[in-house]
């Protein structure tokens, strides 16, 4: 018999439409993969078709083949087409703009000429590196083979989209999001701090039907998963491959985070074990410091010497002004963590004679009137196991955020083209590690700590999560409810 049982979520620090593009990635992390589904999926640390019926490398060809189901239906009952696949994956390229180099499709032949064509309009066949071959395959050709390609297209954003559902702009809905996801939006979409979502094909028949999806606090309303411990009685529930990462990303709109020394002397005075222990008094954080970071560790008198130095280089007047730590934030208040961890790095560098504050900020990306006042942005940033190189991707001058990034280095430039367009993985992880080493050297982001990704879940009313943690995003279709 089918599960009957409504399922209750709730979602917090997000004050907008939580499928707006300027919601956390927190948030959309929770309601995309289940409205939007994704083209392949991760199990046992391969690739799985999941929206699509195949995706492979062709030897002979030396291209990646998308293979979709004839009769795939998005949930406004329009079959899906192969000109919807092609936009779905290009759909950022005509949005932003963005150039060869860009993104998980960065190395995909011809893909600048969107960009250098301006186009706003998706046109079929535009980018060479992308045939279709009908009824129902897709072939890409990249610069060189990436051996993640496909781990890659496991991300949501790279979901199968219908592209009349879209604004102008392609990257904001009408309505709502429309995919072809197990579950659909209820009409008439978010409303009241609550999004409802129904199940559209059920697989799994101890499945939920309906989902409510809770934005704010409801006392009355019992619970059944939360992306913040509730409840001492939830049970943990891990993800596997994906971490939180908090770092530190200095940005080029004001002379002060611009200065070398500058950067420098902050990569030094930070405390980051201070930072850890405020972390670890949150349940919901288990800290892994520089799990995946490659920071050389400074003797201690030589790390005065440095200091000393630094300090001085840097002009008078600017250490005088009063400036901010930008911090994102999907509501008016930060959260107690993200509160404690902005308030030591104040204490921190107030003991060298800085004057900072903090300023929130609800846009996804950083605006240029905080820009100018902002020594350094905080922000969470979202990975995977797989992603070895794309997390770089937003120092780069093809970054989306304007601010929040150094300025232009060709150096830099050239090292992630190298990784990117690598002819296999060793040589790949080599300018990775150079790229590495480049960043730390010119202290263009100083990494804090580093979290895995965990669900909490009420086991009154959920027998389990999903068979195993072996996934990228949860998906509400495997979530087995109690009789």
């Amino acid at each position: 018999m089918y599960a009957k049982k409504e399922f209750n979520i709730r979602i917090y620090n997000c004050d907008t439409l939580p499928y707006n593009h300027s919601a956390s990635s927190k948030v959309k992390d929770i309601i995309y993969p289940q409205i939007l589904d994704t083209l392949v999926e991760i199990k046992n640390g391969s690739i799985e078709p999941k929206v699509l019926k195949n995706a492979y490398f062709d030897f002979a060809t030396q291209e990646y083949v998308l293979e979709m189901h004839k009769n795939t239906k998005f949930h406004n009952n329009r079959l899906a087409t192969l000109d919807d696949l092609e936009f779905s994956l290009l759909r950022e390229y005509y949005t932003f703009g963005k150039e060869r180099g860009a993104g998980i499709l960065g190395s995909i032949i011809g893909i600048e000429k969107i960009g250098e064509l301006r186009l706003k309009k998706y046109k079929k066949g535009i980018v060479e590196g992308i045939k279709q071959e009908p009824p129902n395959i897709l072939r890409i050709k990249l610069a060189a083979p990436d051996p993640d390609f496909l781990f890659n297209l496991a991300n949501w954003t790279l979901s199968l989209v219908p592209i009349e559902e879209f604004t102008d702009i392609y990257f904001e809905w009408k309505r709502y999001p429309i995919g072809t996801g197990s579950y659909k939006v209820v009409e008439p979409g978010y409303q009241g701090g609550v999004l409802k979502l129904i199940n559209f094909k059920p697989s799994n028949f101890n499945a939920p039907e309906l989902i409510n999806i809770f934005t704010n606090y409801f006392p009355s309303v019992e619970y059944d998963l939360e992306q913040n411990l509730l409840s001492q009685k939830f049970k943990i529930y891990k993800n596997k491959y994906q971490f939180r990462q908090y770092s530190l990303t200095f940005v080029n709109a004001n002379e002060l985070s611009k200065n070398y020394n500058f950067r420098k002397l902050i990569q030094l005075v930070i405390d980051k074990k201070k930072l850890e222990h405020i972390a670890l008094r949150h349940k919901e954080i288990k800290s892994l410091v520089n799990k995946s970071w490659f920071e050389k560790e400074v003797k201690q008198e030589e790390k005065l010497k440095h200091i000393k130095r630094y300090l001085e280089k840097i002009p008078v007047e600017l250490m005088q002004k009063e400036w901010f730590i930008s911090v994102y934030s999907g509501a008016k208040n930060l959260s107690e963590e993200k509160q404690n961890i902005v308030n030591e790095l104040i204490s921190q560098l107030k003991e060298y004679g800085f004057n900072i504050k903090y300023k929130i900020f609800n846009t996804q990306n950083l605006p240029k009137d905080i820009a100018v006042k902002t020594i350094f942005d905080l922000s969470y940033y979202k990975v995977n196991s797989f992603d070895y190189l794309y997390k770089y991707l937003r120092l780069t001058k093809n970054s989306e955020d304007i601010y929040s990034k150094p300025e232009y280095d060709a150096t830099l430039e050239e090292l992630y083209k190298k990784a990117l367009h690598a002819e296999n993985r060793d040589i790949k992880f080599k300018y990775i590690n150079e790229l590495d080493n480049y960043v730390t050297e010119k202290a263009y982001w100083i990494p804090l700590l580093e979290s895995e990704v965990e669900y909490y879940y009420n086991p009154k009313t959920i027998e389990k999560l999903s068979s195993d943690n072996d996934f990228l995003y949860l998906k509400f279709e495997d979530i087995v409810l109690k009789n």
